[in-house]
């Protein structure tokens, strides 16, 4: 999923934003509730860098700033308590310290007074008294119907406190504004495609299991791994799907009895072993079931294994191992622009009772009540037993992911013989092989055996078109491939232009997929992957062959790709490269336009640079110039200042001058005017400081 974010500066540049027209009236309180999970440490800082560029911004021109930013220690409790010690106001260096950690260090708890009037009233009371106006929740659907709770009960507590004495009528306020921001692992909330911590929980998830292969294989084992996620099956389906798990039990689709379960599982293990592969890794939901309500427990799952099938398997509770490391670059960019899109709506308006969710890569404001009211729909159809329209009301992302994987995990159509057959070309064009091309010619192989259509895959790229060098890919081929990195088929090495093709090369082209009966071709890679398959679309009215074949490209680069493929517009949009989306039509395959490659990349790079960090704790007063070796540095964020901003950075110069609009020329008197700034930041706070180049 790509994710769009603002044009946020590094911190520096924050703190001398002048985008701020008005402030919120009354004071702002923000507070983690429920399970901790990674980003929220983000979207306090988000917040903070934005409230305290206003602040600076009204101390310079004079003007009063009567408001404060507290940060509620221990959620609902601490509001509870009230006191110095609960409410403390914002502190950017605190949090700029703990900006790459998961969890929340202004703690989280599940309080139990909360749930009754009286401690909701204490509350109120307390909001009250530090003048706050504006309560941003950071929690799950518990926490968040907590804040609509006390939302909807406000009035009452405010006439309440004024009839009896406790509060003045000068010191109330009769409206509370409220904003969620969803904060779960577990990614159960209606109305957003991804929660906060669902994308670093799923990395580390997935991670674990593919350590745990590594025994499994060397033992031929069975290994039963337990994953979080309450009543919800997002982690488990999707980390099935990314590890090629052999089986998955999730809550949204129960067997219809014991029986049942133990007959595929084994039918799954035998059909596997009978093709080579002796370990299995079968993945267990916290609520999974079956149709009658019987929990499907991992112990269950051992005996029967053991026992019954005679094979040897072991169980792996994954537990809160899923909520901890380090925040992945997904949840820390998206966390941060929550934060400060949370104080623009407050800036703006006024009886707020909304939660912030992410679709499509941009954030969008939704109604708490309806989106808790929807939540209700939802364990209301599971209840009664209506397993499709849960999978639907999960959202399209979960649906997707539970087709994706029923198809690419179904067995082979028995006795398949490709030969005779019109078959479907993969072809990995590109300079550098990049990550998750290995995951995306399983997909396409497995979908094609699904579909019995054969599927080649053609070395080295163009060269293997010119040389007709492929492999024709077999289901079991192609297992195991979805974690490994790079590209087996090989990619252009080679630095051709492949803007210009001979007349010579197109023909061999042409008489090398007409040898082996493809009607399809799919090219994935960067600019040179298109460049080609743009050539061979438009020789198609000087080769029949060319004109009746079907073309598809899935963009997929570490820098930013935005082509069309579509053959119905293809002739007048071809050499348009601004368009998000390959537009559908009779021949082209619909794809979204996304940063295929570049998230591994990302994380990486960030956890680098979060290493690096860490290691100079021990020293002050000084400057690092941080250079990323990589010669698509300015192309590899589409805002190079916002992944500056994402790792602390006080500034970063691009090579290129393509962003100088959000970046730093690099210059003899930019980079004098800039020392001297800089060298006076160190000196006043006697900390390190960074930049990219």
């Amino acid at each position: 999923m790509s994710f769009y974010f603002k044009n946020l500066n590094t911190l520096e540049d924050v703190e001398k934003d002048r985008s701020f027209s008005s402030l919120p009236k009354g004071s702002i309180a923000v507070l983690t509730s429920g399970g901790d999970c990674q980003g929220m440490n983000s979207v306090l800082y988000g917040l903070s860098c934005r409230f305290i560029s206003a602040k600076n911004k009204s101390n310079q021109s004079g003007e009063l700033f009567d408001i404060e930013l507290y940060l509620i220690i221990d959620g609902f409790k601490g509001l509870i308590d009230g006191t110095s010690k609960s409410f403390i106001k914002a502190d950017l260096k605190l949090l700029a310290d703990h900006l790459y950690a998961g969890g929340t260090i202004i703690g989280s708890s599940r309080c139990r007074e909360f749930y009754h009037r009286d401690g909701r009233r204490k509350a109120a009371f307390n909001l009250l008294k530090f003048n706050i106006e504006n309560l941003i929740v950071i929690g799950g659907d518990g926490s968040l119907t907590g804040a609509n709770l006390l939302k909807k009960e406000w009035s009452c507590y405010v006439a309440e406190m004024i009839k009896l004495g406790d509060l003045s009528v000068e010191k109330s306020h009769s409206r509370l504004n409220v904003i969620g921001i969803i904060g779960s692992i577990d990614n159960d909330f209606f109305g957003s495609e991804m929660t906060i911590g669902a994308d670093t929980a799923l990395a580390r998830v997935v991670e674990s299991i593919d350590a745990i292969k590594v025994t499994a294989k060397s033992h031929s084992r069975v290994m039963i791994i337990e994953v979080m996620g309450r009543n919800c099956g997002y982690l488990t389906l999707s980390s099935g799907l990314a590890t090629e798990a052999s089986y998955v039990f999730i809550p949204e689709s129960p067997h219809k009895s014991t029986d049942e379960w133990k007959q595929k599982l084994i039918n799954r293990i035998n059909f596997e072993r009978s093709n080579g592969q002796y370990f299995h890794i079968i993945l267990v939901a916290e609520g999974a079931s079956d149709q009658d309500g019987v929990p499907i427990r991992s112990e269950s799952i051992k005996e029967y294994l053991n026992k019954d099938c005679d094979l040897e398997s072991r169980i792996v509770v994954l537990g809160h191992l899923q909520r901890g490391g380090q925040t992945s670059i997904f949840d820390h960019l998206m966390s941060l622009q929550m934060g400060v899109e949370a104080y623009e709506i407050l800036c703006k308006e006024s009886d707020l009772n909304i939660t912030l969710t992410i679709n499509n890569g941009v954030i969008q404001r939704k109604s708490l009540p309806s989106s808790i009211e929807e939540k209700n729909n939802l364990i209301k159809f599971i209840r009664e037993k209506k397993w499709s329209q849960a999978i639907e009301h999960r959202g399209s992302n979960f649906h997707v992911t539970w087709h994706n994987f029923r198809i690419l995990m179904s067995e082979p159509v028995a006795n398949f013989c490709p030969t005779n057959q019109s078959s479907w070309a993969i072809v990995f064009c590109c300079r550098i092989p990049m990550c998750g091309m290995n995951a995306i010619l399983y997909a396409l192989t497995r979908y094609g055996h699904s579909q019995t259509i054969p599927v080649l895959g053609f070395r080295n790229g163009f060269e293997g078109l010119i040389e007709n060098s492929f492999i024709q890919l077999q289901w079991q081929q192609v297992s195991g491939l979805t974690g490994q990195s790079g590209i087996i088929l090989g990619c252009e090495s080679s630095h051709r232009n492949c803007s210009q093709i001979s007349d010579e090369s197109i023909t061999i082209i042409v008489d090398n997929l007409r040898t082996n009966r493809i009607k399809s071709l799919c090219f994935v890679g960067d600019r040179q992957a298109f460049q080609v398959l743009k050539n061979l679309y438009t020789n198609r009215k000087r080769y029949d062959y060319l004109a009746r074949l079907k073309y598809g490209y899935i963009p997929m680069s570490i820098c930013d790709q935005n082509l069309i493929v579509s053959s119905k517009q293809f002739d007048e949009k071809m050499s348009d490269r601004n368009e998000k989306k390959i537009t559908a039509s009779k021949n082209s395959i619909q794809i979204e336009w996304s940063k295929l490659g570049r998230d591994s990349m990302l994380n990486k790079t960030m956890r680098l640079i979060c290493d690096l960090i860490h290691s100079i704790n021990g020293s002050h007063n000084q400057l690092y110039l941080i250079r990323l070796n990589l010669n698509m540095m300015t192309t590899a964020f589409a805002e190079p200042s916002l992944f500056s901003l994402a790792v602390g950075a006080t500034a970063i110069y691009p090579f290129e001058k393509t962003y100088l609009d959000c970046c730093l020329e690099l210059n003899d008197e930019n980079i004098e005017r800039d020392a001297q700034q800089i060298r006076d930041r160190i000196l006043q706070t006697n900390e390190n400081k960074f930049i990219l180049m």
